[in-house]
């Protein structure tokens, strides 16, 4: 078993932290560079220049998930302004673009609020021990000189956690993995509010929503309940002789008293499907948050990003079988060899992967569920789709061939899918980045590109991001759908939005 920590950006390093006593925490007391904490951890490497992934590793049960939950608790806080929950004495290395680095010590006292501090000073050296660490903050602390504490700036009391000087100082991205379960994880985001007045014992939990319970479970649990009620207190038969409403249990036609009466129960479910939607545009449209978790969905569209982004610079010139397989025998000799390459084929040939054939993406047309930028990049993509296939419960499912192309025209598929024109000049620019691509994996880039990508050393990451990212704004949660009808491969509706649920490569190897 094993769990990463954050990965701290811009040349973050963690130096030292001191966490109240816990059964799970009682042997770390340190770490520098990757991970340096006594008992069952080590350190496995020193982080590069900007930024590194470290790893926990050991046994069940000893403390792993905890170390990287703290850590996470406390930076989420930071980021937000608030005061840590726990508290901690933690110090870490910052560099800002092309300042010089310092060493950042945050000391909180959950007891004294004006025994906090938080202060910078010249970087303070790896070989500092424990001891020297208990030195610099009690120094600090008591404001007496330290030989290690150069050229400081410091906050104190209730202003620390507010100030421009720790905001400036927190890492730029805080990203957190693990490989354990996910239930202490979400209690993270989702805190139990515990009753002051009340014995344990006498507080009802009964019928009560768990912790992460949000708007996506609520739909699922609650459509199915409210469409079965309705089909039983309104069964209905095609008659002419019957015009009033039914009453329980009788069958009759939908006459107007009837669907008054049906629109009523569906009120609440309908609240429930509006403000679903609504959060899930919120969250598309939202910058990303600097503290969040991996989770395994993320690995499985990285996945994919990453064997799309390889290809697509790999293949821009291979349109021959001769030459396809006289590269693959080259990467096939380049996996045995010792030296490793430094683009995301290493990573590529460790999992025995050549190259992406095929993409599968399946969908679902729903009203208001994505934003008009994601709408334009589904319908560019249906749009190149080899073919679509009809799918249970309203979905379809895209598939599309990524190999070699003599020429691959988005405008003349949209022209004739459009029969009175493109909608949109949008629609219209991200497919003059399209036209032209002699390889299927190239247009999955185009989409998110600002300008015409003409050669693969234009991608940016930002590119990267974009499609990786895109999957997980898209996902489809409700697995059933009241109103929604099987939509048709490419829908010429600006109000629609598709949203996909699943993706999946085939790759050759």
């Amino acid at each position: 078993m094993s769990a990463s920590p954050p990965n701290w950006k811009k040349n973050a390093r963690c130096h030292e932290t001191a966490l109240p006593p816990s059964p799970a925490l009682w042997t770390t007391h340190r770490y520098r560079g990757g991970l340096r904490p006594r008992g069952p951890y080590r350190a496995v490497a020193e982080p590069p220049s900007q930024g590194a992934l470290n790893f926990v590793v050991g046994v069940n049960g000893s403390g792993k998930s905890s170390l990287l939950r703290a850590l996470y608790r406390i930076f989420r806080s930071l980021n937000r302004r608030e005061r840590p929950d726990l508290p901690v004495t933690l110090a870490w290395d910052r560099r800002q673009g092309g300042a010089d680095a310092v060493t950042a010590i945050l000391h909180y006292d959950n007891v004294d609020d004006a025994a906090s501090f938080f202060v910078t000073v010249k970087p303070v050296p790896i070989v500092a021990r424990r001891s020297d660490w208990e030195g610099i903050t009690a120094a600090l602390s008591n404001g007496d000189a330290n030989a290690r504490v150069l050229d400081a700036h410091v906050v104190r009391g209730s202003d620390a956690f507010a100030s421009s000087l720790l905001a400036a100082q927190l890492p730029k991205r805080l990203i957190a993995y693990t490989s354990g379960a996910d239930g202490a994880w979400l209690q993270l985001g989702h805190p139990t509010f515990r009753p002051q007045n009340e014995d344990k014992e006498q507080y009802q939990r009964e019928g009560e929503r768990p912790p992460g319970w949000g708007f996506d479970k609520e739909w699922e649990s609650e459509q199915p309940v409210r469409m079965s009620n309705i089909l039983t207190r309104f069964p209905l038969r095609s008659s002419t002789e019957t015009p009033d409403a039914p009453s329980v249990g009788q069958l009759g036609v939908l006459s107007i008293d009837v669907i008054e009466r049906i629109q009523k129960e569906l009120a609440p479910l309908s609240a429930i499907r509006e403000k679903l939607f609504t959060n899930h545009a919120t969250q598309a449209d939202r910058l990303d948050d600097s503290c969040f978790r991996i989770q395994v969905r993320h690995l499985r569209y990285a996945g994919i990003t990453l064997g799309l982004w390889q290809a697509a610079k790999e293949m821009a010139n291979q349109t021959e079988i001769g030459s396809r397989e006289a590269l693959r025998k080259l990467l096939l000799q380049q996996r045995g060899a010792d030296s490793k390459t430094s683009d995301a084929r290493r990573v590529l040939n460790e999992i025995d992967w050549f190259w992406p054939t095929h993409l599968t993406l399946t969908y679902r047309d729903v009203p208001g569920r994505a934003s008009a930028q994601q709408h334009r990049e589904l319908l560019c993509l249906v749009a190149l789709a080899d073919e679509v296939i009809e799918q249970p419960r309203g979905r379809q499912r895209a598939v599309f061939s990524l190999g070699p192309s003599n020429r691959i025209s988005l405008t003349e598929k949209l022209s004739n899918a459009f029969s009175l024109g493109i909608p949109g000049q949008d629609i219209e620019r991200t497919a003059d980045r399209v036209d032209g691509s002699r390889l299927g994996r190239k247009p999955y880039f185009g989409f998110s590109a600002p300008t015409k990508i003409s050669t693969p050393r234009r991608w940016t990451s930002s590119i990267v991001c974009a499609i990786g990212s895109a999957p997980d704004c898209w996902r489809t949660s409700p697995s059933r759908s009241s109103d929604s009808t099987a939509p048709q491969p490419l829908t010429a509706s600006p109000t629609t939005s598709s949203s996909p649920s699943t993706n999946s490569v085939t790759a050759s190897r």
